[in-house]
């Protein structure tokens, strides 16, 4: 009796989970640029003058991703790679989870569901040749 075990094609497979992984960390990164992208740029929420200056800052309005006033939530995000296949994007700015889902100022979902339909879209055409 003979058994014969032919693993040809797992080069090709490794291959091909090797550039999953680089799909997926620019994936990860079109997430984050996007969400600092969400908070850049003109808002239409109220006007009003800062505390103690004669700055005028304009907020967002609801559904407008936060208006930057001191930086401190876009400076707070950062990207953990746990693994090649494994990524963690942190808010540290402890109302970041405030503004997203209680006042509707939303800036990380809308960016991450934009990176995961642009990965999967890419990682679809590259499987499927």
């Amino acid at each position: 009796m003979t058994v014969k075990v032919d693993l040809s094609g797992f080069d090709d497979a490794e291959k091909r989970f090797r550039m999953l992984a680089v799909f997926l960390q620019k994936a990860v990164s079109a997430a984050f640029t996007g969400m600092i992208a969400l908070m850049t740029g003109p808002k239409s929420g109220r006007r009003y003058k800062l505390p103690g200056t004669q700055t005028i800052y304009q907020a967002s309005a609801p559904g407008e991703a936060p208006a930057v006033r001191t930086t401190f939530l876009r400076t707070s995000i950062t990207i953990g790679k746990v693994n090649d296949y494994e990524y963690i994007i942190s808010i540290a700015a402890p109302y970041g989870k405030i503004l997203e889902f209680q006042k509707n100022r939303p800036f990380a979902i809308p960016a991450s569901t934009k990176a995961w339909n642009v990965f999967t879209g890419v990682v679809r055409k590259y499987f499927n040749g």
